[in-house]
C-alpha cells in the first residue's frame, strides 16, 4: 500500500468512536469504510500506530481505543465474548450418537448397487444392521431428553445438521427424529402375549407362534411363557407336528448378531424364514416386523 493510502486510513479513524466493549473487526471495517479484503493489514497498521488496540483471543480480533494500551510492555489480550451458538450439553450427544451414525454411514456405503436383486441376502443384512443402529440412535436421543430440560426440536435440528447424510437413512426405521417441534411419543412398555390356558397343546403352541410374527418365536420362549407347564420336549414334539401339517416353518436360527443359535418356529402365513450366513433372521422384502 502506498503511504498516501495508509494516511487516509489513518484520518478516517480519528472520526470513528469506539465503544468501551470494542467493535468486531469487521463492524470497524465498515466504519472506516475500507474494504473487507484489506481487514486485516489495515487494522494492524493503525495497531502499530498506537491509533487503535486489537485484541485477538481464540482466533477473533476485536478493536477497542486505543486508551486501553498499558504505558508500558506489551499489553495483555482482553477476553473477546463470543456468542454461545450450540448449547454444550450438545456435544455430549454428538459422542453418544457419533459411533452409530458412523456405522450407518459404513453399511450403506456397502450396499449394493444393483437394485434390490444384487445379492439380496446381503442387503436384507444389511437393513437390518440398519435399523438396529438407528435404533441405538433412538435410544440415546431418548435418554438424553430425558436427562436434559431441553426443546425437542432444537436437540432434532442439531442432529441433522451434523449428520446430515445418515439422518435422513435413521428415520426410514425412526420416523420421530425428523425435524420439527413434535412432542415424543411415550415409550410402550411391552406387554406379555398370552393365550387361554385351556386350549389344547397344539392350538396353543401354534397360537404363540402366530402372534410372535415374521420374527418367529424361540422354543425355549414357548416354554419359559408357560411358565413350565409345557416342557421343552413337548414343543418340539408338537412343534413337528405343526411342521409337517404345513401350518409353521422351523429354522436354527437367532435374532440378534450375537449368542448361540437355537430352534425357532415361524408361522407359514409369513412365508419360510431366511437366515442368514451369520445365523441371524433376515427380514423380508415389504415385510414391517
Amino acid at each position: 500500500m502506498t503511504r498516501k493510502t495508509m494516511q487516509g486510513w489513518e484520518r478516517a479513524s480519528e472520526d470513528v468512536e469506539i465503544p468501551g466493549e470494542g467493535m468486531t473487526l469487521d463492524a470497524y471495517v465498515a466504519a472506516i469504510r475500507v474494504s473487507p479484503l484489506f481487514a486485516d493489514e489495515v487494522v494492524r497498521h493503525l495497531h502499530r500506530k498506537k491509533l487503535i488496540w486489537m485484541s485477538v483471543r481464540r482466533g477473533h480480533a476485536r478493536i477497542f481505543p486505543a486508551s486501553h494500551r498499558p504505558a508500558r510492555g506489551r499489553p495483555p489480550a482482553v477476553d473477546v465474548k463470543l456468542p454461545v451458538l450450540i448449547d454444550p450439553r450438545l456435544f455430549g450427544l454428538f459422542t453418544d450418537v457419533g459411533p452409530a451414525a458412523v456405522n450407518i454411514a459404513v453399511l450403506k456405503s456397502n450396499t449394493p448397487s444393483g437394485g434390490w436383486m444384487d445379492q439380496p441376502q446381503l442387503q436384507a443384512e444389511i437393513r437390518r444392521s440398519i435399523a438396529v443402529e438407528a435404533g441405538n440412535v433412538m435410544a440415546v436421543f431418548r435418554r438424553f431428553m430425558d436427562a436434559n430440560a431441553i426443546q425437542v426440536g432444537l436437540v432434532r435440528k442439531f442432529l441433522w445438521l451434523v449428520f446430515p447424510a445418515v439422518m435422513p437413512i435413521v428415520i426410514e426405521t425412526q420416523p420421530e427424529l425428523e425435524q420439527g417441534d413434535a412432542p415424543l411419543a411415550k415409550k410402550l412398555i411391552p406387554v406379555p402375549k398370552r393365550v387361554a390356558a385351556n386350549l389344547p397343546d397344539e392350538e396353543r403352541v401354534f397360537s404363540y407362534i402366530q402372534k410372535a410374527g415374521p420374527a418367529g418365536i424361540a422354543a425355549y420362549e414357548i416354554v419359559r411363557t408357560t411358565a413350565g407347564v409345557l416342557k421343552r420336549e413337548r414343543v418340539e414334539e408338537v412343534g413337528t407336528m405343526l411342521e409337517q401339517g404345513g401350518l409353521i416353518f422351523s429354522a436354527m436360527a437367532r435374532t440378534s448378531d450375537r449368542g448361540r443359535k437355537g430352534l425357532r418356529y415361524f408361522a407359514a402365513e409369513f412365508g419360510e424364514p431366511q437366515v442368514g450366513s451369520d445365523g441371524r433372521v433376515l427380514p423380508k422384502l415389504g415385510v414391517v416386523t
